[in-house]
């Protein structure tokens, strides 16, 4: 037995000096509508050498007899098979053989299956038509061939899938899984991918939302962009006792924060430690990363004030100096609290007799408290005359003695 391949060869040819008689046989069908697959067979019985076979023939009619489509197929010797479809359809599954033995009146036999699919018929009653032949080919032998054609099977071919397009982008600062051509109704799932300076930041397009990957409704053609945004860090900033600083909190990489430390009024900065260094109480912060910094403060020192007596000085006598000192060496102030005096720097000028009162104060500075303020008082002598006063007498009006101080201060 001999396999032969299927060739789209000219329909056969029934040689000359040959007789052909013919028979059908006819098969109801019920089509659902749409594509559908007729299942057919041919079979060639011959009774000496074949020349070639008769061609086999299946006929499709709608219900009013109208011929709606037909295949004619033949099979050759050494040549393969052939196919003509009339009217609609294409031919698939094909397989063929034939037998061919030596030219002694052997007999050889030839068959053929395959499928015809005839696309969009409506739903109805059909029927499916069966050729029959009988062939006297007396052109090398006289040798009859018998065609029978058989009917084994309609399907009903389910239409292809419809398909929706998704389409599928990202912005700046990432990628996205390619989209494609999906079934409708299915599932598409579509991933982000941020790079290593970006964050996914959500989709816009046919979906919403942040979830990562995504799962899409193919009901549609649609089309999904992923968003990025540079990823965030968190600045954390505290303090030490004695002051304050600025807030931290999330910011882009490669944004440039500034901080501040503010100390209170007993405290000054000493410093930055984590992620931040140096004495300047403002500093610049770069994040490219979470960071931390932490805004140091220390106690100021506390100071004294030793102020030296003044003495007493004499009205109308020259300004005179005051001395006093703070034990943290900074400068000492001089104020008049009270008396007939003026003070200019560390200069006491008297203005007049009497008690004259004097502070010394140091107010601190971004090191040191305040000192507590140190009073020293001095008098302002005058030169005065002692003076001798009569003796009592007595008053004629009463007879009463007054008793005068014998002595008197006069300036």
């Amino acid at each position: 037995m001999k396999k032969l391949l299927l060739s789209l060869l000219l329909p056969a040819v029934v040689a000359a000096q040959s007789a052909t008689s013919s028979s059908t046989s006819s098969i109801p069908l019920t089509v659902p509508g749409g594509d559908y697959a007729i299942s057919f067979g041919i079979d060639w019985a011959c009774d000496d050498y074949p020349q070639n076979s008769a061609p086999g023939r299946i006929d499709l009619l709608d219900s009013s007899g109208t011929l709606v489509g037909r295949v004619n197929a033949s099979t050759y010797r050494g040549s393969g098979d052939s196919y003509i479809v009339t009217g609609t359809g294409s031919i698939s599954g094909a397989s063929s053989w034939v037998a061919v033995y030596a030219p002694n009146g052997t007999p050889a036999d030839a068959g053929l299956t395959a499928t015809w699919t005839i696309p969009g018929l409506a739903a109805g009653n059909y029927t499916v038509r069966l050729w029959g032949y009988i062939t006297n080919d007396r052109l090398l032998h006289a040798t009859t061939v018998w065609t029978t054609t058989s009917f084994t099977g309609g399907t009903a071919v389910a239409p292809p899938p419809v398909q929706f397009i998704l389409t599928t982008g990202a912005g700046s600062g990432g990628t996205v899984s390619p989209g494609g051509t999906f079934d409708a109704g299915t599932m598409a799932s579509v991933t982000a991918f941020p790079d290593a300076a970006h964050d996914f930041a959500g989709w816009t397009g046919d979906t919403g939302g942040s979830a990562n990957p995504v799962a899409i409704l193919m009901n549609a053609n649609k089309a999904v962009q992923a968003t990025f945004v540079l990823k965030s860090y968190a600045l954390t900033t505290s303090a030490s006792t004695g002051g304050s600083v600025t807030a931290g909190g999330s910011y882009p990489l490669g944004t440039t924060v500034t901080i501040s430390a503010t100390p209170d009024a007993t405290h000054y900065f000493t410093g930055w430690t984590g992620d931040a260094g140096g004495t300047n109480p403002t500093v610049a912060v770069t994040i490219d990363r979470a960071k931390s910094v932490l805004a140091v403060f220390a106690g100021k020192a506390a100071q004294t004030i030793t102020f030296t007596p003044p003495g007493d000085h004499a009205n109308g006598s020259p300004a005179f100096p005051l001395t006093a000192t703070a034990s943290s060496g900074l400068p000492v102030s001089f104020s008049v609290l009270s008396g007939p005096a003026t003070v200019t720097g560390n200069t006491v000028s008297v203005t007049g007799p009497g008690t004259v009162a004097v502070q010394a104060s140091q107010p601190g500075d971004a090191l040191n408290l305040a000192a507590p303020p140190v009073t020293q008082t001095f008098n302002v002598t005058t030169v005065v005359v002692l003076k001798y006063q009569a003796p009592a007498r007595t008053l004629l009006q009463s007879g009463q003695a007054t008793t005068p101080v014998p002595y008197v201060l006069q300036p």
